[in-house]
C-alpha cells in the first residue's frame, strides 16, 4: 500500500489487551493481504482461524520460515522489512575474514574420540559425604571461614567424623566437578585482557574513548628479585564441565532433551530458521545459550565496580532457566573502570564453544550516521552547527532540506527497510579489507558497524537478531526515564509537554504515598522522583512509574489530555509486550500499527515544528518500532532481557564479606556457586532438605527441578 489508512481508535486501543483475538480489530482484506505476503507454512491457517487454540499458543506452525522479507501490518498498513533477512535464505557462503575467525576461535582443537562407556564416578566414603553436605550448607548460607570451622568442630563431635577441612573441601569439590578456572591477565585499568590477538603484547594498546593515545600500561610489575607478576588478572570459568554434569544427572539430562525444547525461545522465527534452514539443533543435546553482559558497584563505593557475563541455558523450560542457581556466572571483570576491550575477556569463552561446536555486536552505536542496529533509517541533527552528530531519529523531521538535506523527509511504514545479513558480511568484508584507520572509521561512521564481532563464528549467527533489544533498559531505565526528564527540566512554560513544578510536586508526594498501599511482595518502596530522580532511580521504580502511578495521578492533577493520550498508547505497547502470553501474527500487527501510532503522536507533541527540539526523538524512543518484530524473532521480547545479569550482580554484592578486597570474594563466591551446582548434579544425595523451595532435584538440590507442590501462578 502506498497510504495509511485511519489508525486504531483509542477505545480499539483499549481492548488491545483483553480481546487480542478479535478479528474485527483488523480489516479482514489487510489480514488476507498480510498472509499472503508473508507466505508462513501453517501460519496461514493458524491466523485464520481466530478462535482457535492454536492461535493462542502458536504451537500448531510449521517450523518453516518466509522466503520473502515484507509485511503488511494492520490498519496502519506498515510494509516494512519485518522477517529473517533475505541473505538467510539464499546460504551465501560465508566471507574470509569470518572463516578466518572461526579457524582462530578453534586453533589446533581436535574432538576426542567418542567413549565407549559412561564416565567413572567418584565414589565418596561417610567423611568425605559428610564434609561435602557440611560445605554446601555453609556455601548456600553465605557462611564465613570462622563459620565454617566452628560448625565443623561442632559437626565433628556431634558424628565422632573427622570433618574435613576448607581448604580440602575445596580440592574434593574441585576434583568432583572437574571444574578449572583459568586465569587470565589483564590490563590494571580494566582496559582488556590479553587474550587472542592481545596474547603476546606487555602492554595494554587499548585507547579510550577521545584520547589519542593508547593506555600503555604494562601487563607485570617487576618484583625486587626481578621476577615478573600479572598487574591484574580476571577468572574465567569454563562452561562445558557444568553441561557434562547435567547430562551425567537423570533429571536434568531430560529436562534439557524433553520436547518442546526451548518452548518460549522455540515459538520464535529465529529459532526456527536455525533447526529448518541452518540444519542447527538437530540433535536433542545442542545446547542454546543466552549471553547477557552488564556492570554495577558492588558496594555505595565506585573502586568496587565489576562487569558480570551471565549465560542462560535455553533449553531448560521458561519457568526456570532465569533462576539464578540456573544461571552461569563465566566472569566478572574487576574495576574500578568499565572495560574497554570487552570481547577480549569473552575470547576464552567463544574459543570454548567454537571448540564445542565444530563488544560484543560490533556496532558503531547511536553516533554514526545509520547508528540504529536493526534497521538502515538515517540519524537527524538537531542543529546546523558545526560538529552536530546526527543521532536522532524522528519520523519526519521539520526543516529537514536545512537540517538534515541528505536524510529522507519522512520514514514511515513504507521505507523502513531493515538491516540484512549478505550486506553486512559485505562490511565485514570491507573493515577486514581496510588499510588504515582512517578507512575504517570512515566504513564504520557509513554503516553502523564498528568491527568483526566474536560472535559471528558462531554457526548459529544471523543479523540483525544475534544482538536483540534489552526491554528492562528500552522501556524502563531509556524511554520512561526520557520522557519524564522532558516533562520536567528539558522542556519550558507554554510547551504541551512541560509538566509545571507544582504539578510535579503533588504527583512525588503522591507516588510516595503509595508505597502505604503497595504490597511489599511487589517490590521496594517506590521513592519520590521529584526529589529522588538524580539519586540512583533504580528500574524496578520507573516500571512502577510507568504502569501504576502516572496515568491515575496525572488524570487526578489535570495533566494535558494529549499528554496522557500519547503516555497511554507507550504503557499499552509496554504492557502488551512484556506480559507472558503467546501472541499470533495478528496481535502483532495490531501492535505495530499502535507503535506507529505513538511515535507520530509523539513527535507532534515533542518537537512540532521546531528542528531544534528533534534532540527529543532519542534512538531509544525509535527502537519502539522494533518491539513487534523481536516478539516474533525470539517468541517473547522478555526472552532478551538483562534483568538477569543485573539481579546476579545485587546478589553478590549481598554476598561479600570483604570491602577491603569484594573483587576476591567475589571471584570465590561465582566459583564456589558453580562447583556446588556442579557436584550436586553429580551426587544428588548431598542436597541439604529445604536449601530452597522451588527448585529441586530429588531432595530439593537447588539446581534445575520444580517442586511440584510449588504454585507457579
Amino acid at each position: 500500500p502506498t497510504s495509511r489508512p485511519e489508525t486504531l481508535s483509542l477505545t480499539q486501543v483499549a481492548h488491545l489487551l483483553d480481546a487480542t483475538d478479535s478479528p474485527d480489530l483488523c480489516l479482514e482484506d489487510e489480514y488476507e493481504q498480510m498472509n499472503e505476503m508473508l507466505d508462513v507454512e501453517g501460519f496461514q491457517d493458524i491466523d485464520r482461524d481466530h478462535d482457535s487454540e492454536k492461535e493462542q499458543n502458536m504451537e500448531g506452525a510449521s517450523d518453516t520460515i518466509s522466503n520473502v522479507d515484507t509485511i503488511s501490518f494492520g490498519q496502519n498498513s506498515v510494509s516494512t522489512h519485518v522477517s529473517l533477512p533475505a541473505s538467510a535464505y539464499t546460504h551465501a557462503p560465508l566471507p574470509d575474514c569470518v572463516r578466518s575467525l572461526q579457524q582462530d576461535l578453534i586453533g589446533n582443537h581436535q574432538p576426542d574420540t567418542k567413549p565407549t562407556s559412561p564416565p567413572l564416578r567418584k565414589v565418596l566414603d561417610p567423611t568425605e559425604i559428610l564434609s561435602l553436605q557440611h560445605y554446601i550448607a555453609w556455601r548456600n548460607s553465605n557462611g564465613t571461614v570462622h563459620a565454617y570451622n566452628e560448625h565443623r568442630r561442632v559437626l565433628a563431635d556431634a558424628t565422632g567424623k573427622d570433618i574435613l577441612s576448607l581448604h580440602n573441601v575445596r580440592t574434593l569439590a574441585l576434583e568432583i566437578a572437574k571444574l578449572e578456572p583459568k586465569r587470565i591477565d589483564m590490563c590494571r585499568r580494566s582496559c582488556m585482557a590479553y587474550t587472542g590477538p592481545n596474547a603476546d603484547l606487555d602492554r595494554c594498546p587499548y585507547v579510550h574513548g577521545k584520547e589519542k593515545h593508547p593506555c600503555n600500561e604494562p601487563q607485570f610489575k617487576i618484583t625486587p628479585k626481578g621476577a615478573k607478576i600479572p598487574q591484574a588478572q580476571v577468572t574465567i570459568l569454563p562452561i562445558l564441565p557444568t553441561f557434562h554434569a547435567l547430562f551425567a544427572n537423570a533429571d536434568t539430562s531430560r529436562l534439557l532433551r524433553d520436547e518442546p525444547q526451548f518452548s518460549d525461545f522455540a515459538n520464535g522465527a529465529a529459532h526456527r530458521y536455525h533447526h529448518s534452514k541452518l540444519g542447527l539443533f538437530q540433535d536433542k543435546r545442542d545446547i542454546a545459550l543466552a549471553l547477557s553482559s552488564d556492570g554495577a558497584q558492588l558496594t555505595m563505593k565506585k573502586q568496587s565496580s565489576t562487569w558480570i557475563l551471565n549465560i542462560v541455558i535455553l533449553n531448560l523450560p521458561p519457568e526456570i532457566h532465569y533462576h539464578s542457581n540456573n544461571v552461569i556466572i563465566n566472569f566478572a571483570i574487576p574495576g574500578p573502570n568499565t572495560p574497554g576491550d570487552i570481547e577480549s575477556f569473552m575470547r576464552p569463552l567463544f574459543e570454548e564453544l567454537a571448540m564445542a561446536a565444530t563488544g560484543l555486536n560490533g556496532m558503531s552505536g547511536h553516533s554514526a550516521i545509520f547508528g540504529n542496529r536493526f534497521s538502515m533509517v538515517q540519524g537527524a541533527r538537531s542543529s546546523t552547527e558545526k560538529g552536530a552528530k546526527a543521532q536522532y531519529y524522528p519520523l519526519s523531521p521539520p526543516q529537514n532540506e536545512i537540517y538534515n538535506p541528505t536524510r529522507p523527509s519522512v520514514y514511515s511504514s513504507e521505507n523502513l527497510v531493515m538491516r540484512q545479513q549478505d550486506q553486512y558480511m559485505k562490511t565485514l568484508t570491507q573493515l577486514s579489507n581496510a588499510q588504515t584507520k582512517r578507512e575504517r572509521s570512515n566504513i564504520s561512521k557509513e554503516t553502523g558497524v564498528s568491527h568483526i564481532p566474536l560472535a559471528v563464528a558462531s554457526p548459529a549467527f544471523i543479523h540483525p537478531q544475534f544482538f536483540p533489544i534489552d526491554p528492562s533498559h528500552l522501556f524502563y531505565k531509556n524511554c520512561m526515564a526520557a520522557m519524564y526528564d522532558t516533562w520536567t527540566t528539558g522542556s519550558s512554560a507554554g510547551e504541551l509537554v512541560y509538566i509545571s513544578t507544582q504539578k510535579m510536586q503533588k504527583l512525588g508526594a503522591y507516588v510516595q504515598q503509595g508505597n502505604q498501599t503497595l504490597p511489599p511482595s511487589f517490590c521496594g518502596p517506590v521513592r519520590n522522583p521529584y526529589l529522588k530522580r538524580q539519586s540512583q532511580y533504580k528500574g524496578y521504580k520507573w516500571m512502577a512509574l510507568l504502569h501504576w502511578y502516572i496515568l491515575p495521578i496525572g488524570i487526578e492533577l489535570g495533566l494535558n489530555p494529549l499528554l496522557l493520550e500519547n503516555f497511554s498508547l507507550f504503557v499499552q505497547i509496554v504492557e502488551f509486550a512484556m506480559t507472558i502470553k503467546a501472541r499470533s501474527l495478528n496481535n502483532l500487527c495490531r501492535l505495530q500499527s499502535m507503535v506507529w501510532k505513538f511515535l507520530d503522536q509523539y513527535q507532534k507533541l515533542y518537537v512540532g515544528l521546531d528542528s531544534e527540539k528533534i534532540y527529543r526523538c532519542r534512538l531509544c524512543i525509535f527502537q519502539l518500532v522494533h518491539v513487534p518484530i523481536h516478539i516474533r524473532w525470539f517468541g517473547s521480547i522478555r526472552t532478551c532481557s538483562q534483568t538477569t545479569v543485573e539481579r546476579t550482580i545485587g546478589e553478590a554484592g549481598h554476598k561479600i564479606h570483604s570491602k577491603k578486597e569484594p573483587f576476591s570474594n567475589l571471584t570465590n563466591i561465582i566459583i564456589e556457586k558453580e562447583v556446588v551446582c556442579i557436584v550436586k548434579l553429580y551426587h544428588p544425595t548431598l542436597s541439604t532438605t529445604g536449601s530452597n523451595n522451588h527448585i529441586t532435584i530429588n531432595t530439593a538440590s537447588q539446581h534445575l527441578y520444580i517442586s511440584k507442590n510449588t504454585n507457579l501462578n
